[in-house]
Parts: C-alpha cells; sequence; structure tokens
C-alpha cells in the first residue's frame, strides 16, 4: 500500500531524485560507464511515474533489472574484496531501491544511504571542491529529510479539513521545500562549532582516505615500460603529478631529477624491467633489511629534507631525488636492489610522504659478472650501425669518460629536440642516430644507453620526472605530467652509478626551464592546457586555486595524533586530565548556552516581537474585556465578539462599534495610507483606554 501524501507529494519526489543526482556526480570518477546510462534511465523512469505515465515495475522487471546490473559488476571488476566494487554495488542497489518507493520507510532508507555514501566518496577524494559539492549535497539530503517530516504533518493537517486534493498537498510541499533548504543550512553552520571541538578534541582515529583501495584506479603518468613516443604523450597531460615542499633550502633545478623506475631489459625497441614490479615488490617486502634509514644515514651525507604530495598513479613506485629514504608517511617502504622505492599497495588515492636524499659515498667497486652481463646486453640482431660505430668511438677513446663525452659531443652537434620526431621502425636506435636525428628525452636516453652497452660499459634507464614549476608563491614545487622525463645511468668503476641526461647534450634549456623552453616555437601550444597559458589572468588564478587546494590536501592529510597533541600543547600547554576535561566540557557548556538562548529568543520574538500592530491592538482589546467577565472562543469572529461585548456593556456600544470598524480597515482594508493608519491605531488603543 502506497502512502497518500507521498502521491501528492511530487516536489518531496524531485528533491529525492535531485540528491540522487548529487550523490552520482560525487561518485562520477568511480561509476562505470554503463551506469552513467543506467542513472539517468531510472531518473526518468522515476519521473514517469510520478506523472501517471508509467507503472512502477513488477517484480519480474525488478528481477531481471537486478541480475542484469549484477552481471555487469561481475564482469566490471576482477576482485570484490576491495572498497571500490563495495560501494558501486551500495550505488547499484540505491539506483534500483528508487523505482520501488511505496512507503515513507523506502525514503528514510534511502536518504540514510545518501549521507553512507557522501561519507564514502572520501575514501576517493578528499580536494576542496569534493568537501565543498558534498557539503552542499549533504544540505540538500538534510532538506529532504526535514521536508519529509513536515510534509506528513502538513498531509494529516490537509485530510483534517476540506477533502485533500493533490493540488492542494502539492502546493504545501513546494511552499515547504525553500523552508527546509534554509534550515538545513542553518542546522550545517550550527554544527560547524561542535564538528571543530571534536576536531580538536576527541582522539584521532584513521580517516577514512587511508583505507587501502586496490581495484579500479587506472594507470596515470609513467609506466613500467619505455619506446619511442611513450614520454612525448605525455608532454599534453597538464595535469600534476606530485607536489613538493622542502624543509629548507631546495635543490637546484638541474638537481631535480624525480627518479621512479629503473629500466634494464632491452629487446630492441622496449625498455622494460628484467624482474615485473610485482615481483620486485614481492621479493624485497621479504628481503629489505629493517632500520633502513639509519643504516643509510652511517653511510651518506644528507642534502636536503622535503615532503611529496602524490597524485593517485594506479603503482606501486614512489618519486624522490636519490639516494632517498622514506622517514614518514609510508608504511614500510620497499627498497628495490636498484634504488627503487614501492610501497606495498598500488597508489589508489593520492598520499603524502616525507624523504630525507643523500649524498651517496661509494661503497661498491665492481658489479658481479651476472649483472654485468645484464647491464651490457644488446639483442644480437638489432641496431647494427649504432654497435659498429660504439666501438669505432671506443677504441678511439682512452677511458670511459672520455667515451661518454665523445658520444655526448655526437649528440650536442647533430641532434634536434622536437616532440614530433618521425616514426621509427624495427631497429629504432640506428633510424633515430643515423637518419631522422631528431628526437624526444626518450630517443636520447634509449639510444645513449645502447651506445654504452655496446662499448661495454654497463648502463641503464630511469624514468621519472625532471624540474617542475614552482607556485605562485614560491613555497611548493608543482611537477606536472609534462615534465615526464628519461635519462641514463651508467657504471663507471670507482664511482658507481652517475647519472647522464643525454637530453641535456641537445636541450641543455630543457632542464633549466622545462620542456615548454627548450622546443620549437611552433610545438609549444601542444605542452600541456595551452589555452590557459596564453592568458596570464587565467593562468595566475588557476595558480592560486592550485595553492589553495595544496594547503587543504596538507592540512587534511597531516592532520594526525601528533598534530592534534602539538595543537593543544600550544594553547593547552602541559596537558594534563584536569585541562583535557575543562577543554572538553566548556565548548559543551558553550554550545548548549548557545542553543538555549537560541531557543528563547526564538520564543520571545514569536510572542512578542513578530507581532504586527494590528495584532497587538486586538490582543489588548482581548485583555480588557476579559476584565469585564467577557470571555473569548477563538472560533469567532471579531464582529461576534463586538455584538458580544455590546450586550454585556450597552453604555461602550458606540465605542465598541468605532473600534470595530477601525480594527477592520487595518486587518483588510489595502488602499489606507501610512498616515490614515497610523492615526487609526491612535484612535483604537484611545477607544480602548476609555472602556472602564
Amino acid at each position: 500500500m502506497v502512502d497518500k501524501y507521498l502521491l501528492y507529494s511530487r516536489p518531496l519526489m524531485f528533491s529525492l531524485l535531485f540528491a540522487y543526482s548529487g550523490i552520482s556526480a560525487l561518485h562520477l570518477a568511480q561509476l562505470p560507464i554503463w551506469m552513467w546510462f543506467v542513472c539517468p534511465v531510472v531518473i526518468l523512469w522515476r519521473i514517469q511515474i510520478l506523472r501517471e505515465k508509467l507503472a512502477s515495475p513488477n517484480r519480474i522487471v525488478k528481477l531481471l533489472f537486478t541480475g542484469l546490473l549484477c552481471a555487469f559488476l561481475f564482469f566490471q571488476y576482477d576482485q570484490w574484496i576491495a572498497v571500490e566494487p563495495t560501494v558501486i554495488l551500495l550505488l547499484v542497489a540505491l539506483t534500483l531501491k528508487l523505482l520501488e518507493i511505496r512507503c515513507r520507510r523506502d525514503v528514510l532508507v534511502i536518504l540514510f544511504l545518501y549521507y553512507f555514501l557522501v561519507a564514502c566518496g572520501f575514501l576517493f577524494e578528499q580536494s576542496v571542491v569534493y568537501s565543498m559539492a558534498s557539503a552542499v549535497v549533504v544540505v540538500l539530503i538534510t532538506a529532504v529529510l526535514i521536508q519529509l517530516h513536515s510534509l506528513q504533518s502538513g498531509y494529516q493537517y490537509l485530510s483534517t479539513q476540506q477533502s485533500v486534493k493533490q493540488q492542494s498537498a502539492s502546493q504545501y510541499a513546494r511552499q515547504s521545500l525553500l523552508n527546509s533548504v534554509m534550515l538545513s543550512t542553518k542546522m550545517l553552520f550550527q554544527s560547524v562549532f561542535l564538528a571543530a571541538v571534536m576536531l580538536l578534541l576527541l582522539p584521532r582515529l584513521n580517516p577514512l582516505w587511508t583505507v587501502p583501495i586496490h581495484s579500479g584506479v587506472g594507470t596515470v603518468g609513467m609506466s613500467d615500460s619505455m619506446s619511442p613516443g611513450d614520454i612525448s604523450s605525455l608532454i599534453q597531460n597538464d595535469s600534476l603529478a606530485f607536489r613538493v615542499t622542502f624543509a629548507g633550502d631546495a635543490v637546484p633545478k638541474e638537481s631535480m631529477y624525480w627518479r621512479g623506475l629503473v629500466l634494464d631489459d632491452f629487446d630492441g625497441r622496449r625498455w622494460q624491467r628484467s624482474e615485473p614490479v610485482s615481483r620486485s615488490v614481492e621479493t624485497r617486502r621479504l628481503l629489505a633489511p629493517k632500520g633502513m634509514s639509519a643504516e643509510r644515514s652511517e653511510t651518506t651525507d644528507t642534502i636536503t629534507e622535503y615532503e611529496v604530495l602524490l597524485e593517485a598513479t594506479g603503482q606501486n613506485w614512489l618519486y624522490a631525488i636519490p639516494e632517498a629514504v622514506i622517514t614518514q608517511g609510508i608504511k614500510s617502504p620497499i627498497y628495490s636492489a636498484q634504488s627503487e622505492i614501492f610501497q606495498p599497495q598500488v597508489i589508489g588515492q593520492r598520499i603524502k610522504y616525507q624523504v630525507h636524499s643523500y649524498r651517496q659515498r661509494t661503497n661498491a667497486n665492481s658489479l658481479s659478472n651476472i649483472d654485468y652481463r645484464r647491464l651490457t646486453y644488446i639483442p644480437s640482431n638489432s641496431n647494427l650501425r649504432s654497435r659498429r660505430i660504439a666501438r669505432v668511438w671506443w677504441q678511439q677513446s682512452p677511458n670511459h669518460e672520455a667515451y661518454i663525452q665523445k658520444v655526448l659531443t655526437f649528440y650536442r652537434d647533430n641532434f634536434t629536440y622536437t616532440l614530433s620526431p618521425p616514426k621509427l621502425g624495427k631497429d629504432t636506435v640506428d633510424e633515430f642516430l643515423f637518419d631522422t636525428l631528431q628526437g624526444f628525452c626518450e630517443h636520447f636516453s634509449s639510444s645513449f644507453t645502447v651506445l654504452m652497452r655496446a662499448a661495454g660499459i654497463p648502463a641503464r634507464v630511469v624514468v621519472g620526472y625532471q624540474g617542475g614549476e614552482w607556485s605562485e608563491n614560491g613555497d611548493y614545487l608543482q611537477v606536472y605530467q609534462r615534465d615526464a622525463h628519461a635519462w641514463t645511468e651508467v657504471w663507471l668503476d670507482g664511482k658507481g652509478w652517475v647519472r647522464v641526461d643525454p637530453t641535456a647534450a641537445v636541450a641543455e634549456i630543457r632542464i633549466q626551464e622545462g620542456v615548454n623552453a627548450a622546443l620549437p616555437h611552433r610545438e609549444r601550444g601542444f605542452v600541456g592546457n595551452s589555452s590557459v597559458n596564453d592568458y596570464r589572468w587565467l593562468k595566475g588564478l588557476q595558480q592560486q586555486w592550485n595553492t589553495m587546494d595544496y594547503r587543504w590536501q596538507r592540512w587534511v592529510l597531516d592532520y594526525d595524533n601528533d598534530k592534534q597533541q602539538s595543537i593543544l600543547e600550544k594553547y593547552l600547554g602541559e596537558l594534563t586530565v584536569g585541562k583535557v576535561i575543562a577543554a572538553v566540557v566548556f565548548p559543551l557548556v558553550l554550545a548548549a548556552g548557545i542553543i538555549g538562548f537560541g531557543l528563547f529568543r526564538a520564543s520571545f520574538l514569536r510572542k512578542y516581537l513578530q507581532k504586527t500592530p494590528e495584532k497587538k491592538l486586538y490582543l489588548l482589546l482581548q485583555k480588557k474585556l476579559i476584565k469585564h467577565g467577557i470571555k473569548f472562543d477563538e472560533s469567532e469572529s471579531l464582529k461576534h465578539i463586538c455584538k458580544r461585548a455590546i450586550s454585556e456593556l450597552p453604555m461602550h456600544e458606540n465605542i465598541l462599534w468605532d473600534i470595530y470598524n477601525d480594527l477592520e480597515k487595518l486587518f483588510y482594508r489595502t488602499d489606507t495610507t501610512k498616515e490614515q493608519s497610523v492615526n487609526i491605531r491612535t484612535r483604537i488603543r484611545e477607544n480602548i483606554h476609555t472602556l472602564r
């Protein structure tokens, strides 16, 4: 049986659907593509039910719909024991629930699910935009909840009058909607004070966004392999990779090589890791020594300390300036044998970690035979011209350093740095070195590494980011996807691994001022968001927004028990049980006092200050007649009261009729001027006082 008052509450149902649209928008990034079609279909179906153009789905249709969506979910996700598929399953169930609203309890269930899904959204996103959007959606959900209760009482009131008409109930619902939104907004602002008190004083639990998310995160930025064209395709991506705040002086820009992965296996065209990332993570998790930070600090000198706010990547590896040690923010970081840093879980959401980078002291003079063969390997049937020229140059060089400089001079004198080099065939290095002579960083690092290996020098490719862009205030560094870069590391006896960047030999300005400055003028429009870069005011606005978002992210992700305790000690001094109890009780008493004063003030205003002058005069007349023993009935009209008063007080007949006529003018005449109204009220007050 459908509740009758729900049949007449179209504004309520439309508000419910509008709130559902807000919930879907909050989870838009997590929604599978097929849900983008299901959500509008359900909303339109529900609207047609309200318009009585379609009937509610019967049991068979609901079973088929449920089975179909569950099948989509089953094929969408590889694993179900994860956060994202669980949240999406809940959203699918909520979507289906909208089609079978039959009573007030169904609406309440939907509203409570709305609240829960808003909270779940913080598992995936904690930005300022999402927080503000969530607050708006919460206001709307609360308004619907308020409207639901007021609508039921309003319908009950209407039903005690004449026969209930759909127009009357709908009109009542529309009038209550705006009041509900205003009340909901007021409640939200009133709750800010108590929320701030709880944030400062209650023990901190791990926030929602620390829950690991293992599914549904697409790879963003660097991948675990590299071939010609891979990195240059990232240059058009203007999204942030990570942001860095230095504890002291920042390192020079030419030293900002944000190391990610080491690629040491070459098949003639593509570079990749000789061991998959997943296997490296699992192996090093078991083998990595405990106390890594202490061990490294004994043999190295600190260069700098900084904090990285890394965006979600869908991968395991972290970025830092070598040699790096994670000091805070990552639980059980994993260090590979190639000085890479991993975390056990995939980075499915924004994370923050603190790093100490060190100046490595050489403690190894040679490689093992196995490592030497692996790091000098080139497929025997590939890039033959490059291997021949490498042997010639090696024979002409007295040592490794001279050979490296000879190759770098060859790059400097013959090559062009470009975002759109010609396509390469099977032997990519040969074609690049001797035919096209145009390339991007992956072309230079790949070919340089091959030339090193061909001369018997162990070498490997490193991918990551280089440089970055300082914020408008200069207080943190922004590293974008367009700053993606690849370079080479070579092994030199007595020095260990040494970074060599052949791109710097061709376009040194790339290292100093970024990609855009190094490219030909005709190609600069392809870097990042050129439409924003063309307008200084728009770029400035973007920078200000990024700064606000960054500070918000640092504050949200950094607020833990230690931060809470430091804030309390700053204002309360040494923490004691008495101070903590006082800090908890005083705000609660203050909040209770404010709420109590608000209730008293509202009651006082309703009783005294919100009465019109006409109403006050009527109450004054009522008070005067009660003294004469004349009782009042709320159902009586003013005219009937005056007639009874005349029968009881015949000596005041003329005065009572004058009072009645003047009150009628004040209550019901609209053509009375302001001056006339003042005169009439004065006359009424004088006549009432003459009643003895």
